[in-house]
């Protein structure tokens, strides 16, 4: 009997341990939901607070808002929804212009380097709304074409080491909105799955925020715009007519598939993860469409937030741009997001703007490493961009 005393409190004893363990290591239950707030949020941010209630209404199995673990999706835009796009524009753009004008490993053709001089002109000057979004595509796919999967995401891991255009104290790998990667992971510890919907092209995407943000978005949950691939011995036959071998690696080819914007952002989200989200976070009209399908969800209450570029201490923001952008988003029911008023910090305290270091500014006496000085004939006015 003292046998199967001393065993059963061994037992208890084993068992209160393991269990102090995991709730040190991991918590679970109702403290895993409280394991992570949202941080660097203004103190009283309405925002921050109509996420919390909204996650705490669609965890609550009693709330008639409950969303089951299984349709928690939230999806998020990239560039200027939780990582910078006014350094002067996208990552992928800088990266490009990076490649064809500075990089001495790639040789370009006369054409592929008129055109980056024209993309790194339209920088300098402000104009690079301008500039046609698909032809810019056709060239990164072009210049990218023949890297195998880890070449290319090497590339980009090297270039987010340089610094952006424009700052002080800040690179492209920490040019991450520290509150909306904090909205992020706080959903995250709230049992939704959340996706990366964006315009830039996948792999690129995949290579950007995996150290920020891999434990949380795994690569199969990132979708951005498509180049074609092809094996190392496929040549010109076509996919349907060709087998793998031992000795093929996959290759990034030269031609755009699909740009993901707008509508081909709902058709993505349709194929890939096969249910409309709940939350969709984004900062332009090119992510409307996703926002209205997350409204339109037949079985649950769906939300969008929209940033707003209304910074202009911390950031390189465009009011007019803002004021126009939150009209319209107010009209289409979007929750906005000013990032003045909300945002403690964007890029982190110790960032700071850095005019001279902008492109075509005049005051410049010294450029990053990563910008071309672009000739010009009289000197550019320098024009903040959104």
């Amino acid at each position: 009997m003292k046998k199967w005393f001393y065993i059963f409190c061994i037992a208890i004893v084993l068992i209160a341990a393991a269990i102090l363990f995991f709730r040190m290591g991991k918590p679970f239950g109702k403290e895993a939901k409280e394991s992570y707030e949202l941080e660097y949020w203004t103190e009283g941010s309405p925002v921050a607070q109509s996420i919390k209630d909204y996650v705490r209404d669609v965890c609550d199995e009693n709330s008639p808002a409950y969303v089951p673990v299984e349709d928690r999706i939230a999806t998020f835009d990239m560039d200027g929804t939780f990582i910078g796009e006014l350094y002067p524009t996208y990552f992928d753009t800088c990266m490009f212009v990076y490649r064809v004008l500075e990089d001495e490993r790639y040789q370009p053709d006369p054409e592929m380097k008129e055109f980056a001089q024209s993309v790194r002109e339209a920088m300098n000057n402000g104009t690079i709304r301008e500039v046609d979004m698909l032809e810019l595509a056709r060239h990164f796919a072009v210049c990218y074409s023949g890297m195998n999967m880890e070449e290319m995401r090497a590339y980009v891991k090297e270039f987010k080491t340089h610094e952006p255009e424009g700052f002080d104290n800040l690179t492209y790998e920490t040019s991450f909105y520290k509150p909306m990667i904090s909205v992020i992971r706080y959903l995250a510890a709230h049992d939704f799955t959340v996706y990366v919907v964006s315009g830039t092209e996948r792999m690129t995407t995949r290579a950007l925020v995996e150290d920020e943000l891999g434990d949380v978005v795994p690569p199969n949950r990132i979708i951005g715009s498509d180049f074609t691939l092809y094996a190392t011995e496929q040549g010109d036959t076509a996919g349907v007519d060709y087998t793998l071998t031992p000795e093929d690696q996959v290759l990034m080819g030269d031609e755009l598939i699909v740009k993901n914007l707008k509508m081909n952002k709902v058709m993505a989200i349709t194929r890939e993860i096969g249910k409309a989200p709940v939350l969709v976070f984004g900062n332009t009209t090119g992510d409307f469409a996703m926002a209205q399908l997350a409204l339109n969800n037949e079985k649950y209450a769906g939300r969008a937030y929209m940033l707003l570029c209304d910074d202009t201490e911390r950031d390189y923001g465009d009011l007019e741009r803002a004021v126009k952008f939150k009209d319209q988003c107010d009209a289409a029911g979007f929750i906005t997001v000013s990032m003045h008023d909300e945002f403690d910090t964007i890029y982190g305290y110790e960032v700071k703007l850095n005019p001279a270091k902008r492109p075509g500014s005049s005051e410049t006496e010294e450029m990053p490493d990563n910008v071309i000085d672009m000739p010009q004939s009289e000197p550019a006015e320098e024009k903040k961009v959104s």
